[in-house]
């Protein structure tokens, strides 16, 4: 029984106190970043991004989660780190279509 009660409680102060890392490639989106144009396809939509360590694409899936470069879905503390520059690229862009893409990607990102 006191083996039982230690496990559970290793596992929930585990739990508790894990933490969310930023993976670094999104850690290293700058503030330069562009828009650079975006996909659609049957399940997904995409965006291609610019910024200066090369182009990357974010994919908004069938479920709503977004993925980078289609490798890794991001986090919530990921999103935040983003969003500014979503938001910036959407209140810049002259192009309907691109802000409607734009907002579809914004959309999945507030949504919680």
């Amino acid at each position: 029984m006191i083996k039982v009660l230690v496990l559970i409680s290793l596992i929930l102060s585990g739990a508790l106190f894990a933490t969310e890392t930023i993976n670094p490639r999104i850690m290293s989106i700058s503030a330069n970043v562009k828009f650079d144009g975006y996909f659609l396809e049957a399940d997904s939509s995409g965006i291609i991004l610019d910024d200066s360590t090369g182009k990357f694409t974010l994919v908004l899936d069938s479920h709503n989660k977004i993925w980078f470069d289609d490798t890794f879905m991001i986090s919530e503390k990921e999103k935040a780190q983003i969003k500014p520059h979503l938001i910036r690229m959407f209140e810049t862009a002259t192009n309907k279509k691109d802000k409607a893409v734009l907002a579809l990607f914004l959309k999945s990102i507030l949504e919680i």
